[in-house]
């Protein structure tokens, strides 16, 4: 290939590299349910290995508030439990890793599991506690530990007030896209170099 359409192409490409860069950093944030609670009682419900069938699920609530916490399991013939991490950071939370001290458990924990925690349309089985929110702006994550449900996307936090920033479980930038419009810059000004050099001979 010519020198010359080498660092056209170059200058193509990386003219729609930085569109797709500029565009990735301003689209909107992904989608997701933002459950906004009134009345002080939040529903939690497992289905299809996603809490509300949604992944993360968001809740907003207000800071130093007592809610009562309800979960159910209607996912037909699979067991789940609801842990609301309040002892650790969320990017700690591995799959199948189970609650620590200070977490709030609702449901079972795997090795403790029976078939009275299998999901059940018609009659799930149900858990409720009371949870008084921090007095504070922050996130407080919440997963199910069951082996393979975190990974299928069965989490989601609560949005204590007005806390800003990033959000847990949100999905950082594909890696290396940086320097793939490095690496097409630097072929772009190679090309360039060579065309120029050869003008002037």
């Amino acid at each position: 290939m010519k020198p010359k359409n080498l660092a056209y192409i170059g200058l193509i490409a990386l003219f729609v590299l930085s569109s797709l860069a500029i565009a990735s950093v301003n689209a909107a944030p992904e989608a997701e349910n933002t459950t906004v609670v009134a009345n002080k009682t939040i529903i939690i419900v497992a289905q299809n290995t996603k809490f509300n069938n949604t992944s993360p699920l968001a809740i907003k609530v207000e800071k130093n508030t007592n809610y009562t916490i309800v979960f159910k399991n209607i996912d037909e013939g699979v067991q789940h439990n609801l842990i609301i991490v309040l002892s650790r950071d969320w990017t700690e939370i591995k799959d199948g890793s189970d609650p620590q001290a200070g977490d709030i458990l609702l449901g079972p924990v795997p090795d403790n599991a029976t078939t009275n925690d299998t999901g059940s349309a018609s009659n799930p089985p149900v858990y409720i506690t009371s949870w008084v929110t921090p007095n504070e702006d922050t996130y407080v994550p919440f997963y199910c530990s069951f082996f393979g449900h975190f990974n299928a996307g069965m989490y989601g936090y609560f949005e204590v007030g007005e806390p800003g920033g990033r959000k847990p479980f949100s999905k950082a930038a594909a890696p290396g896209f940086e320097l793939i419009v490095g690496l097409t810059a630097i072929i772009s000004l190679t090309g360039l170099t060579v065309l120029k050099k050869r003008r002037t001979k």
